[in-house]
């Protein structure tokens, strides 16, 4: 009897879910979530190109967070308006998921396509949101703002050889303004 070879690290398991087709995505949302906790009213809605990029997305969240975040609705809502280069304003209360909407369209961005550059008005944002990132979402992020260090080592050490060391399994992304 053989054993079924299945991915080996988390950001394995993520790259099968960005390359997942409808069922696939469908049944891992089968068997892995509870369903009270997937907006499908939402996403039944859509057509089956956006409710594949919705799952991924929703699929990204739930296994990068442990299970602990589940996009809701308002979330793959904004998430999908960015995929598709549709604007969209999020204009709601602090701690209702904003971040969240950011970073879904990161982790679904293939991890070796570049950076990404989110800007933030405020410092204590700027540290949150980079906190977040790299805590919650296993992004690899730094704030830069007037506070942030002018020598060259700095720069060298942190800014122009982040892609030389981070793995191939991590993302990067740039906060600050």
């Amino acid at each position: 009897m053989g054993t079924v070879a299945g991915p080996k690290t988390i950001f394995e398991a993520l790259d099968s879910i960005r390359n997942a087709g409808l069922d696939e995505l469908h049944d891992h949302i089968c068997r892995f979530v509870d369903s009270s906790r997937v907006p499908s009213s939402y996403i039944s809605t859509l057509t089956q190109s956006q409710q594949t990029i919705c799952y991924r997305f929703f699929l990204l969240a739930y296994f990068i967070t442990g299970g602990r975040e589940a996009p809701r609705a308002m979330q793959l809502q904004a998430a999908l308006a960015t995929y598709e280069k549709r604007d969209s304003a999020v204009i709601t209360r602090t701690g209702s998921g904003k971040t969240l909407i950011i970073a879904l369209s990161i982790l679904l961005d293939n991890p070796s396509s570049g950076a990404t550059i989110t800007i933030s008005p405020l410092k204590r944002l700027q540290l949150t949101q980079a906190a977040d990132f790299c805590n919650k979402y296993k992004i690899n992020t730094i704030a830069i703002n007037d506070d942030t260090s002018r020598t060259q080592k700095f720069w060298d050490e942190m800014i122009y050889n982040v892609f030389a060391r981070c793995p191939p399994d991590f993302w990067r992304n740039i906060v600050g303004k």
